[in-house]
């Protein structure tokens, strides 16, 4: 669980204590301006590299895997399952997956070729995929 909370000494600083670190960052004066940026730094900063998470989320006979996280390649087995387990296909929320590497555009893009929709892809995702089909 992430705390925030103000620390009082010379200077004033906005701190986040997740349960993996903890950062002493952003002084007082930056800290509205920039407290949202600084704690999703931090969050994505404790994850075990390649951390995804993968969330089921059912709607009558509809499903959406939501991920959130890092996607690399070593990670598509265990998505791949999930996807199986659905019936019909998933959609996959994109929304707050916040890295991929290349394997991984390749993966959605055999994922779209077999009728699973990508939901809230961001922009320069839909263009690299854009690209790789292109090649």
């Amino acid at each position: 669980m992430t705390t925030l909370k103000k620390t009082l000494g010379h200077k004033s600083h906005l701190t986040i204590e997740s349960h993996c670190c903890s950062l002493l960052a952003v002084p007082k004066a930056n800290r509205l301006s920039a407290s949202n940026k600084l704690i999703l730094d931090v969050l994505f900063a404790c994850e075990p590299e390649g951390m995804l998470r993968i969330e089921k989320q059912s709607k009558g006979k509809s499903t959406i895997l939501k991920l959130s996280g890092r996607m690399q390649a070593h990670g598509h087995s265990e998505l791949r399952a999930e996807i199986e387990k659905c019936n019909p296909p998933p959609s996959l929320d994109l929304e707050e997956v916040s890295l991929l590497d290349r394997d991984s555009v390749r993966f959605l893009i055999r994922c779209e070729s077999e009728g699973i929709q990508l939901v809230n892809c961001p922009l320069y995702v839909r263009e690299w995929i854009t690209r790789e089909q292109g090649k």
